[in-house]
């Protein structure tokens, strides 16, 4: 903690889930960053799937969410990384993905 995980969108349909493990009383914040000619959006969702927290800014724009854990045990929470717009693939597809606790 932080982590920072370097990604690629290898098609338009492409969604990159992450799952990361919250400690009691921690806030998870995730900052998401497109290549300049992308638009990916990002979500924290609890484990059933729950939106907790989202943001779905423009092309080339950076992303940024956070979600807590209020509760006294650990949680489950995933991270989606959504292809919306723009490029895909080894070379146009990259995103860096910053989480931190």
């Amino acid at each position: 903690n932080p982590v920072t995980v370097n990604g690629t969108m290898s098609a338009s349909t492409d969604v990159d889930y992450f799952k990361v493990s919250l400690p009691a009383g921690k806030t998870l914040a995730a900052v998401l960053a497109p290549n300049a000619s992308s638009d990916y959006d990002l979500y924290i969702e609890n484990a059933t799937g729950t939106v907790l927290a989202k943001s779905e800014n423009g092309t080339g724009a950076a992303d940024s969410a956070s979600a807590k854990n209020s509760g006294t045990t650990a949680t489950t929470v995933h991270v989606r990384v959504k292809h919306y717009g723009g490029g895909t693939g080894a070379t146009n597809g990259k995103y860096t993905l910053k989480l931190s606790f």
